[in-house]
This record gives structure tokens, C-alpha cells and sequence, in this order.
């Protein structure tokens, strides 16, 4: 479940948390992947970007529900507002992070 209130940032499992930051680690083999190391939108690695790609639509598939107002991953960035555009350029300190960002509506 994620949290659904409070402000600031944190950790999965921080219940105080507005956004929760979710680490995508690499699985055994990610070298094997043959994706020279870009995962599937060009951003993340290998096996791990995978998986953080797949965090990251289930996240969008499911905002309506959850509330979620926005989801970062791999220096690209969805947002619920501006939905019809799709996953767009991140600004910032969002480029080559491992974490999955999913920031909740108040």
C-alpha cells in the first residue's frame, strides 16, 4: 500500500511519505540482456531497467486508483496532469537513477 498523505519525501514503508522512492536493482544476468545496457525506453540497466520499466507502468496503468499524480524513472518522468503527452524528458537530478519515483496526490 502506498502512503497517502503527509509531505516531504521518503522511502517505501515511510508513512509520512508524499513520494516514495522505490530501488530497481540489476537481477542475475542483466549483463545477458543484449540491450547494451539501455533497457526498454533508453534509460535504466539492463535486466534492472527492465524491471524498474515494468514498476514504473504499472504504477501509470494504475494512478486513478492509487492517486498518483506523477512517476519518474531512468531521467523520464508521466504525469497524471499531462497524461496525453506520455513519458517526457525529466529535468534535473531524475537522470541515471535506479529508483522508481511515485509521487501521491494530497
Amino acid at each position: 500500500m502506498l502512503p497517502k498523505g503527509g509531505s516531504g519525501r521518503g522511502r517505501a514503508g515511510d508513512a509520512g511519505a508524499r513520494e516514495v522512492s522505490v530501488p530497481v536493482q540489476a537481477t542475475v544476468g542483466a549483463a545477458e540482456t543484449g540491450d547494451g545496457g539501455t533497457g526498454a525506453h533508453g534509460g535504466g540497466t539492463g535486466r534492472g531497467g527492465e524491471r524498474g520499466w515494468e514498476l514504473a507502468h504499472w504504477a501509470v496503468a494504475r494512478a486513478d486508483e492509487l492517486r498518483i499524480e506523477e512517476v519518474s524513472y531512468a531521467g523520464r518522468v508521466w504525469s497524471a496532469e499531462e497524461s496525453e503527452e506520455g513519458w517526457r524528458p525529466a529535468g534535473g537530478d531524475e537522470n541515471g537513477t535506479n529508483d522508481v519515483r511515485i509521487r501521491i496526490a494530497r
